[in-house]
């Protein structure tokens, strides 16, 4: 969701349906990409972005694949998506990312979404390296996985409030949190 409408909200920016791929040469390379590190006082570009597009092109054309905006997207990690909250990014881009959230609620913005991604990057990397997601000091402790399930909840429905609800028919994890807690009480 969050990937789809940053795609036709950057796709509109840009009056370019293609804009992952042709903007290899626009704002993937901004010159305000390039500062010089305090501590080191060596020159750093921020080619995030950049890079992670030629490596999704890269990926794809080896698979003996044509390479296609929609191909390229799909490549990409939650953590692509999320640098386009990171100041930079969102400077270059004229703070487009946000007016994906047509609900987003009063003193949220920029910084309070990116919090959230990667709280939600978080949560999945726990997850994808078979980490505990429900338990504190060895005891059944569902509060961290409620709590995530309440901001990702709330998140959906800042960018549409009808995406909760639609999803009703599928999303089982408060029913199994439910039938989990009812277990540990036995």
């Amino acid at each position: 969701i969050l990937r789809n409408q940053l795609h036709y909200a950057l796709a509109h920016h840009f009056s370019d349906g293609n804009w992952i791929i042709n903007q290899k040469t626009g704002f993937m390379i901004a010159p305000s990409l390039t500062y010089t590190n305090k501590r080191t006082k060596k020159k750093v570009t921020n080619d995030y972005i950049l890079k992670e597009v030629l490596k999704a092109e890269k990926k794809i054309a080896d698979r003996g694949v044509r390479v296609t905006t929609g191909r390229v997207i799909a490549e990409q990690t939650l953590g692509f998506w999320n640098s386009f909250y990171e100041t930079h990014h969102y400077a270059l881009l004229a703070g487009v990312p946000c007016r994906i959230f047509k609900k987003l609620p009063p003193g949220f913005g920029r910084k309070e979404i990116n919090d959230i991604i990667v709280q939600v990057r978080e949560l999945r990397n726990r997850i994808n390296h078979n980490e505990p997601i429900c338990f504190v000091n060895r005891k059944c402790d569902f509060s961290y996985v409620k709590g995530m399930y309440t901001i990702i909840s709330d998140f959906l429905t800042w960018i549409d409030p009808e995406i909760m609800p639609s999803l009703k028919e599928v999303d089982k994890v408060c029913k199994i949190i439910e039938k989990e807690e009812n277990k540990q009480k036995q």
